[in-house]
């Protein structure tokens, strides 16, 4: 069964922690297919506002997490084990 459009292109759009922006770059433009009153604050989260059709009806938020876990493969052993390192952002010093 092939993938949505939408979908496939939030799976394929990198977002290790801290590199969100291509991520939430796609989620963005899908979200103005609903509503003109998208914005992204200064760290990178998306809100999108979406008006209800009952005055006084209860609000929903739907919230989600758009990262990815950034780890780095470096040695599959014999029996299948993964040896693995973080992905360190860039200019974070070594410890």
């Amino acid at each position: 069964m092939p993938l949505p459009d939408t979908l496939h292109r939030l799976l394929t759009a990198a977002g290790p922690s801290g590199y969100e922006t291509a991520p939430a770059a796609v989620f963005a433009d899908a979200a103005r297919a609903f509503t003109d009153d998208v914005s992204v604050d200064i760290m990178g989260s998306v809100v999108a506002r979406v008006g209800g059709t009952v005055e006084g009806a209860p609000l929903l938020a739907v919230v989600g997490h758009i990262d990815e876990i950034g780890l780095m493969v470096t040695h599959i052993d014999d029996d299948g084990f993964l040896r693995f390192r973080r992905r360190r952002r860039l200019g974070r010093p070594r410890c």
